[in-house]
């Protein structure tokens, strides 16, 4: 009988602490390029949502692309997901949102995105 009440007490603590977990580290926050530039933390993803500018190619670091955020600010995208996108998919978006976070590289500042949704 003391079993059962233990197992019980232990869920009531356990649901609600899993709930504020999965609450906590799963915010995906929507920014713009200059704000996601800011971020401190280069693990932490944010999405960035914008108009596709110009369409780069493909090469051994992935996918990239120009794309114009909400602010206006145009930056360079590298696309480094899994899903395979194609160019012309991404050049036939009205919308694109992108998940990642801001770096630079050889060729200067950029977003590395490790998806993208794209808005018809």
């Amino acid at each position: 009988m003391k079993r059962r009440y233990w197992y019980f007490g232990a869920l009531i603590v356990f649901i609600p602490l899993t709930l504020w977990y999965a609450g906590r580290f799963s915010d995906l926050p929507e920014l713009s390029f200059a704000k996601a530039g800011l971020e401190d933390d280069h693990t932490k993803r944010v999405m960035v949502s914008g108009e596709p500018v110009a369409i780069g190619n493909s090469s051994e670091e992935g996918l990239s692309f120009f794309m114009t955020d909400e602010e206006g600010t145009k930056e360079r995208v590298v696309y480094e997901g899994e899903e395979p996108i194609t160019a012309d998919k991404i050049s036939a978006a009205e919308r694109v949102e992108v998940v990642g976070h801001m770096c630079s590289d050889g060729e200067g500042p950029c977003f590395k995105a490790k998806q993208i949704f794209l808005k018809d």
